[in-house]
């Protein structure tokens, strides 16, 4: 249940590699707001090796769904509040993100990308990102949940 008047909603990562006031400048490069966007960061500065991961990760999601899925982790987001409607369809563990960005390239919709900083993180570590295999898992159940995701993407 979305607990917001707003008409557009948006969020971000809590993994601790980005400063929140990055987040506001992040929204403040967005030039224009429409139902049938998504605004979704891209993320720079990020180390080789996690940036590698996500480029394999992207190319191997791309393929399998074909549709463009590079960089399609954690990053700040926004998007019309209407894509809410219909809670129970959308995913609430860490595939939300995938899951959003798979919605608006399946059905063509507009994808903008303004750049945020990504750093190394600064306090705390992740309680699942520990090694090859925790990501390896993750790409596993997003290539398992295709077709669950197709049909539900079209009922959004």
């Amino acid at each position: 249940m979305l607990n917001s008047d707003a008409e557009f909603v948006s969020w971000m990562p809590g993994n601790l590699k980005l400063d929140p006031k990055d987040v506001f400048n992040f929204l403040n490069k967005v030039k224009t707001l429409n139902k049938n966007e998504l605004i979704k960061a891209n993320r720079v500065g990020r180390p080789l090796i996690a940036k590698m991961k996500t480029i394999i990760f992207g190319a191997i999601v791309s393929i399998f769904f074909g549709v463009r899925m590079t960089d399609s982790g954690g990053t700040p987001n926004l998007v019309h509040r209407s894509f809410f409607n219909n809670p129970e369809v959308i995913p609430n563990d860490f595939s939300f993100d995938i899951f959003i960005l798979y919605y608006f390239r399946l059905h063509k919709y507009r994808v903008t990308r303004p750049k945020i900083i990504y750093t190394t993180r600064m306090h705390g570590k992740s309680h699942w990102q520990n090694g090859i295999m925790p990501e390896i898992m993750l790409t596993l159940d997003v290539l398992k949940s295709k077709k669950e995701w197709k049909k539900k993407a079209n009922l959004i």
